[in-house]
């Protein structure tokens, strides 16, 4: 089973499914807790938010540009990934995923509170954090995820 296929299926366990087409676009929202601005998306288990960043792709960082990346051999991410599938796959098709949790230990008070995802699209590298501001958030945070991930073939 493909990553896609796997995070769909937990999702799905636990309740959650894509927004019909039609459904209410994120609308900005006031900056919450010192979170920088965000926006607020509606989804049908309630609001997410998403703090969305676009960097051109020649900005510098260290020796390097945003979009060098792009250069490397998609053999790499599969490498990196541990999953050979993503061998032949354009890098723009991937999201680099990243997530902070409140710690390692497992059970009922170990959340994740923010998942970044990163893609590049056009030139430019587009990062999109969702912060969970409070645990009741958790099931619209992975719905918004969701629908995010969509489009995308794999993660690095």
């Amino acid at each position: 089973m493909d990553d896609r296929a796997d995070l769909r299926r937990r999702l799905s366990h636990l309740g959650l499914r894509r927004t019909p087409a039609g459904a209410p676009a994120p609308r900005p929202a006031l900056p919450h807790a010192g979170l920088p601005a965000g926006e607020e998306i509606l989804t049908p288990h309630g609001t997410a938010y998403r703090i969305p960043s676009r960097f051109p792709g020649d900005l510098q960082h260290g020796h390097s540009r945003l979009s060098d990346v792009l250069a490397f051999p998609p053999s790499l991410a599969a490498d990196i990934g541990g999953n050979h599938a993503l061998a032949q796959m354009p890098l723009e098709r991937l999201v680099f995923l990243d997530t902070e949790t409140t710690g390692l230990a497992g059970g009922a008070g170990t959340l994740v509170f923010l998942v970044g995802i990163g893609t590049f699209d056009r030139g430019a590298f587009h990062l999109r954090q969702y912060f969970l501001r409070d645990p009741a958030e958790e099931s619209a945070m992975l719905h918004a995820l969701d629908e995010d991930l969509a489009e995308r073939a794999g993660f690095v």
